[in-house]
């Protein structure tokens, strides 16, 4: 399958970009990274930035490493006419969505993720109760 050399690109740079928001909501380094996946520090780096494409085999790693499914940094393409075009304030939520499900998923204690998850359910209902809209659990 051939892929434009500008649709790679946007590839590289949106597995770059969960990589690097999963690893620093983690507090790693790109040299914790490199040494899971047997790459330099600046490797994981050119990595982050999309400059160069993931070997498989280091995705396998970074993703145990920062313990994620592979399927965290792929995202399904565009259909044929369809363009997805994301607003700042939109790729900023889900980054921040990405790194509160990174965040919940090292706790390894069950019972501490519940707590933070009754947490959020409590702010979600206090903004729901603020705002007028009728509130539902999540």
């Amino acid at each position: 399958m051939n892929v434009p050399q500008h649709a790679a690109r946007q590839i590289n740079e949106i597995v770059g970009a969960r990589i690097k928001s999963n690893r620093t909501v983690l507090g790693l380094t790109c040299g914790d990274l490199g040494e899971a996946a047997g790459a330099s520090a600046a490797t994981i780096e050119r990595y982050e930035n999309g400059d160069v494409r993931v070997p498989a085999q280091h995705l396998l790693e970074i993703a145990k490493r920062l313990h994620v499914p592979l399927t965290e940094f792929f995202v399904l393409p565009a259909s044929d006419g369809e363009k997805r075009e994301r607003t700042c304030a939109q790729a900023e939520e889900s980054d921040e969505a990405i790194q509160i499900q990174t965040a919940l998923r090292a706790i390894a204690d069950p019972g501490k993720r519940r707590l933070v998850l009754n947490l959020m359910r409590g702010f979600v209902a206090a903004e729901r109760n603020a705002s007028g809209f009728p509130s539902r659990s999540l």
